[in-house]
């Protein structure tokens, strides 16, 4: 448990409950192995890895079993509303009044936001939309303190929020302590929380640690996106860890989704602090190879590298095919596309 479960200093309650997650899936592994016979194994699955959602989500509803870690779509019978969601008479206007909290100014945001929370109309959509607005960590930490306070609980969004917003702060430990919470509450993470994490960690300079929750995300078997692959090649980079980076980028490939130019930028940078200057013009070439846009950010890291590294001629030249290039983009912008 504290392998898996140890990540930043959460409250007693919030690792009890995940102990008795645990708890209760050896139980229902207990059970597998009397009806399998003496001779089955059932390796125990860490909290993140996807036969611990397997297990949860296929005996709960066989056994009294509480299930910890399963999404709130399997946790909701069939036909039924999420939790904090209003009833079908109040579900419209619930959802006007998101839509206007997304649309108002900041000051007529607030007030309206009051309003609701003093005629106890407030849901999670609400909480989650004003949660998304809050300039820092804290005011998003107290906002969600106090929705729990008035009893609404977080969902999957409102707990993906606060993550990123411990991330833009610098805050990778609280950001996993979030983690640990939404799912000692039954929320299950899904492939943004564990990109979040993964950036976030990444940014502190934290990439053991990233990359384990990186292994962690594709145990899960959760469907990966641009975003995710993303995140995981740009923390490679970061680490300089180039076959890695190449790896992912081939993963990628072979899943059907194409790798972008923003795919590419973080190797240039790689590149860049390896002293490779050569492999950083190669990858501009391959990003032209495969008829992808490069834009000023990835001319810019290609300039650098080679400027760093005293290929100063070779930067020169490339400024002019930048500036070549930006020149074409604006004419075709003001020509309409």
């Amino acid at each position: 448990l504290s392998e898996s479960h140890g990540r930043g200093s959460g409250g007693c309650s919030t690792k009890m409950r995940a102990v008795r997650g645990v708890a209760n899936l050896s139980w229902v592994i207990l059970q597998r192995r009397v009806s399998a016979g003496p001779h089955a194994t059932f390796p125990m699955p860490t909290l993140f890895s996807p036969r611990f959602h397997r297990y949860v989500a296929t005996d709960a509803r066989q056994t009294d079993i509480p299930r910890v870690l399963v999404g709130q779509s399997e946790q909701r019978s069939e036909g039924s509303r999420p939790a904090n969601r209003p009833s079908s008479a109040d579900e419209k206007e619930s959802r006007r009044n998101t839509v206007k909290l997304k649309r108002m100014p900041q000051d007529q945001r607030k007030a309206f936001f009051e309003e609701l929370q003093k005629s106890g109309r407030a849901d999670v959509y609400h909480y989650s939309t004003m949660l998304s607005s809050c300039s820092n960590s804290a005011q998003a930490q107290a906002l969600m303190s106090e929705m729990q306070r008035v009893g609404v609980q977080p969902n999957l969004v409102t707990y993906n929020t606060l993550i990123q917003k411990h991330n833009r702060d610098g805050q990778a430990e609280l950001a996993q302590q979030v983690l640990e919470e939404m799912i000692a509450n039954g929320v299950a993470p899904d492939v943004v929380t564990y990109s979040s994490i993964i950036d976030g960690l990444t940014r502190n300079q934290k990439h053991r640690e990233a990359a384990r929750m990186w292994r962690e995300l594709q145990d899960t078997g959760l469907p990966l996106d641009l975003f995710a692959y993303n995140i995981a090649v740009n923390m490679f980079c970061r680490a300089n860890r180039e076959l890695n980076a190449r790896k992912t980028i081939a993963q990628m490939t072979d899943a059907g989704i194409a790798p972008t130019t923003q795919t590419y930028t973080p190797l240039i940078a790689m590149y860049s602090r390896m002293s490779k200057p050569d492999q950083a013009v190669a990858i501009l070439k391959e990003i032209q190879a495969l008829g992808l846009e490069i834009d000023t950010r990835t001319y810019n890291a290609v300039i650098s590298a080679l400027g760093n590294n005293g290929w100063v001629r070779e930067a020169e030249a490339l400024v002019g095919v930048m500036t070549g290039a930006e020149k074409r983009r604006n004419h075709k912008a003001d020509r309409g596309g």
